[in-house]
């Protein structure tokens, strides 16, 4: 929280008599709530909200009394798809700056709790359907997340502490091209203890992670990047070729990659097809019984979709007539192993009882000598 409360002091509960129509409606509705988005900031977060496609994941941790809610769900209420996932304790808990001003605006509203004016306000708005509530710290709930999401917005406990574990807890299953929007993290003077989405805008929010930074009032936006796992060095010498290649993740779809690396980050994304853009490789997966798919030729996709059958094991080979220009190594990321499985060309890449979340090829041109 920064600044003055622009809300009034009557109990802000959202007449239903009229029905709202457009996006400036529901932004018009949060500011009769109690709250801290206003002006550039609301809008900018409403149309990021309202651009998403699909069935978009919105996560906003610090739900409060539901002002910024309100024209979140409303923008996906008007899309026609879409949750705001809304992570708050609503105890009026925080950083120390935080928390008087939160005790300030329970006492001056009455004697319902914020779980209760939060489920009033969105009630009232209309847009029940498009949020779904989870009480509690953040970085409780972390711990038994497992949805990618397509927007996530900080602007819970701005201690450092608690700053860094919402960001750590979440920012793994922002998707790629995802956008993440960190509030009162514009260059500033800050109280203590209220400067932790400042750290972590300066810190973390960066290329190459993050692309199309840019600052609206005090709200940091930007980009999750497209980041593929950084190369190990050959023992050799050789010219690096770029291998292109698509995997479909679980929960997410198809993922596609032009420089061999398929590495979403969470566990929980696991691989579940592979196809490799090539025809001088040949590969097959394994299944969770430890079976394995017959060998199939570059340029074709090998596993399932929307099965939820997650591989755990690949085996990538050269043809015969590509060995003597190429040389070829396989990465497999397992979940919950710290380090990456390194194999050569035609070795099966597994883990004992271990599901495969990320893949790298990696393929280099043979120098020969005169």
């Amino acid at each position: 929280m920064s600044g003055p409360i622009r809300a009034k002091r009557t109990r802000p509960t959202p007449k239903q008599s009229a029905p709202l129509d457009g996006l400036a409606a529901y932004l018009r509705l949060s500011e009769t709530i109690p709250g801290w988005t206003r002006g550039e900031e609301a809008d900018a977060l409403a149309e990021v909200a309202q651009s998403l496609e699909g069935d978009a994941v919105i996560v906003e941790i610090g739900s409060f009394f539901g002002s910024s809610t309100v024209f979140l769900a409303g923008a996906r209420k008007l899309k026609g798809a879409g949750k705001v996932h809304c992570i708050d304790p609503f105890d009026g808990s925080g950083d120390s700056y935080s928390v008087p001003h939160y005790d300030a605006i329970i006492m001056a509203f009455g004697a319902l709790s914020p779980r209760e004016h939060f489920d009033r306000h969105v009630s009232a708005a209309g847009v029940s359907d498009w949020v779904e509530v989870h009480q509690g710290f953040a970085e409780e709930i972390a711990t038994e997340w497992t949805t990618p999401i397509d927007l996530l917005i900080l602007d819970g406990d701005q201690s450092p502490a608690g700053a860094r574990a919402a960001y750590e807890g979440y920012s793994p299953w922002l998707k790629p091209g995802g956008v993440i929007a960190l509030h009162n993290s514009s260059p500033r003077e800050y109280t203590l203890e209220h400067d932790g989405h400042y750290l972590i805008a300066r810190e973390e929010i960066h290329p190459p992670g993050y692309v199309e930074r840019h600052l609206i009032g005090s709200i940091t936006f930007a980009r999750k990047a497209a980041q593929p796992q950084a190369p190990i060095p050959w023992d050799a010498h050789g010219l690096p070729v770029a291998v292109r290649i698509l995997a479909h993740l679980s929960n997410l779809g198809d993922v596609f990659d032009e420089s061999g690396s398929i590495n979403p980050g969470p566990d929980g994304l696991a691989l579940e097809g592979i196809l490799i853009y090539s025809d001088i490789f040949e590969y097959r997966v394994r299944w969770s019984d430890e079976s394995w798919s017959d060998w199939s030729q570059g340029n074709t996709f090998v596993g399932t979709r929307g099965q939820s059958k997650p591989l755990t094991g690949v085996t990538i080979r050269l043809r015969e007539d590509a060995k003597a220009r190429f040389r070829l190594r396989t990465l497999g990321r397992f979940v919950g192993a710290k380090n990456p499985i390194q194999v050569s060309d035609g070795q099966d890449c597994t883990l004992s009882g271990r599901t495969l979340c990320g893949i790298k090829v990696e393929l280099a041109e043979r120098e020969h000598r005169s």
